[in-house]
């Protein structure tokens, strides 16, 4: 743990440009993103939610627990299968997150800021496919953006529509998105609303004999946001902090990325503009067209979420675990994790 945090500390001076300026670009790509939720209102101004946020929130940790454990549908034995694990959870955790945090919170501070530079960097790979990680892409950005924005002409009778619904209000458009989140979840545990509500409900009710996790949320939340900086370290530069060489890696892709933020910043400002304009068109005409939020929102007032017990803790153990067995090839459900990831750090 010592080396990792030598590692990091010797790559602070890097790590903060990296971290100033990522964010800085991110946010001027999302310009798109608020665009699209501008236009999200247009799906439908009249959609009204019989279902709560923190309600949809229970329904996607269920869908997380089922998608990580590799299921298909909700079933009997899905059920069962997530019994399993939070029984294996309550006997095997404890010890190894308090192992864990033993050795992640001495570089806490630096991790968060870790985090925070490769998110940003995740999220400008997201919106333009470039790593800004990987030499000689910068000159590249001003032309991936175009790219993005290059529908506008093609839209144009669509930016007018969602234009004139601009007025849209803000009720609606949360609740546009609560469906649209309800049927990426009902779509996950393979029972699409509005067609198949009272399966899905059915399936609902198997859940409500789970046991509960008992670990302690705050550690829960606070040790995998560690594991999150390491593992979106080594997604967004190919660096695994806990392999070998990771020092030499961290500086060259933290260099690179520097001088690929700096050449870019000045090119960005024209595409970011017509990106923005064109994305409100283009989320407006595919929302619309593949999602009808009345229909959704009426099905779910009949689910009976109120079965579901809390599997969030549940959802962000198993993301750890993965987290985990990316960066040491030891997931945190194996015989004896701990020993085998204490080496590894």
């Amino acid at each position: 743990m010592a080396m990792l945090t030598s590692l990091i500390n010797d790559q602070l001076g890097p790590l903060n440009a990296v971290a100033t300026l990522a964010p800085q670009l991110c946010a001027s790509l999302n310009a798109m993103a608020t665009a699209n939720a501008s236009a999200t209102a247009a799906v439908s101004a009249s959609a009204s939610a019989a279902i709560s946020a923190n309600a949809v929130a229970r329904l996607e940790a269920l869908a997380s627990v089922n998608q990580s454990l590799g299921m298909g549908a909700m079933t009997p034995s899905a059920v069962a299968r997530m019994n399993v694990m939070i029984s294996s959870a309550n006997q095997q955790l404890p010890d190894v997150l308090g192992a864990l945090n033993e050795f992640l919170e001495p570089v806490s501070a630096a991790l968060d800021k870790l985090q925070a530079a490769m998110a940003s960097l995740q999220g400008i790979q997201a919106l333009t496919g470039l790593n800004l990680a990987m030499p000689g892409v910068a000159f590249r950005m001003p032309s991936a953006m175009a790219s993005a924005s290059g529908m506008a002409s093609a839209t144009a009778s669509a930016s007018a529509n969602a234009s004139a619904k601009a007025s849209a209000s803000v009720t609606a458009s949360a609740n546009a998105m609560l469906a649209m989140r309800l049927n990426a979840v009902a779509i996950g545990l393979g029972f699409p609303l509005p067609a198949r509500v009272a399966a899905l409900n059915a399936s609902l009710g198997m859940t409500a004999g789970l046991p509960p996790l008992n670990l302690p949320t705050s550690l829960l939340h606070s040790i995998s946001a560690k594991l999150s900086a390491l593992a979106a370290t080594a997604s967004a530069t190919g660096v695994n902090l806990v392999s070998p060489n990771a020092g030499m890696l961290l500086k060259s892709a933290l260099a690179t990325a520097q001088a690929n933020l700096k050449a870019t910043a000045s090119g960005t400002a024209t595409a970011t503009a017509s990106i923005k304009a064109s994305a409100a068109a283009t989320a407006a005409a595919s929302a619309a067209a593949s999602l009808n939020a009345n229909a959704i929102l009426s099905a779910a007032a009949n689910l009976n979420v109120s079965a579901i017990p809390n599997l969030q803790p549940l959802a962000l153990t198993l993301a750890m675990s993965a987290n985990l067995k990316g960066l040491t090839g030891t997931p945190m459900f194996a015989s004896s994790p701990c020993a085998t990831c204490v080496r590894k750090f």
